[in-house]
């Protein structure tokens, strides 16, 4: 499957991306580089190139392998799976550059990781995606695509089974 994303590398202007959440930003200036390394996390981007700026980031998203309890899962997704730790995968961070924001391209970082991960999930077992959104608007935003908020821990959980059938097309 081709990615619209790539992984994140030293040749992109990250200090230029600013998408409005200063946390976000942040992470992607100071800690991502550091992640990747330490293999905490995948940081991926979306590219773009500027005539004057170079190589520049328009998007990221990480992605972390987790494990979740079942007990802090929906019952909906924690009935139907006979172990004490979920295999999981979470999507830490999302986040679209204030410049590029309103041009579907949110939409686009998501579908892009869950491409990834639905790929990871045919060699890794995965039996749901998580996301901890930092604010209302991430959980209006996840929810249109079928996250179910858990609001004891504010974490929202996508079944793998849904993630096959958006991406493969199956009803």
């Amino acid at each position: 499957m081709s990615y619209q994303t790539v992984h994140l590398s030293g040749e992109y202007q990250k200090q230029l991306f600013s998408c409005g959440n200063e946390k976000l930003d942040t992470y992607l200036h100071k800690q991502a580089g550091q992640e990747v390394k330490k293999n905490y996390a995948a940081a991926f981007i979306l590219p773009g190139n500027d005539p004057v700026k170079g190589l520049i980031i328009k998007g990221y998203y990480t992605l972390s392998g987790t494990g979740v309890p079942k007990d802090q899962a929906p019952e909906e997704i924690a009935g139907k799976i006979p172990y004490r730790i979920i295999p999981s995968i979470l999507i830490g961070r999302l986040a679209v550059d204030q410049n590029f924001q309103r041009q579907g391209l949110g939409e686009l970082l998501l579908s892009d990781a869950l491409a990834r991960i639905y790929d990871l999930s045919k060699t890794l077992g995965l039996f749901v995606v998580c996301v901890d959104p930092i604010d209302e608007r991430a959980v209006i935003f996840y929810s249109k695509f079928g996250f179910i908020l858990r609001p004891e821990n504010g974490q929202m959980f996508l079944p793998m089974s849904v993630v096959q059938k958006m991406i493969t097309g199956q009803r």
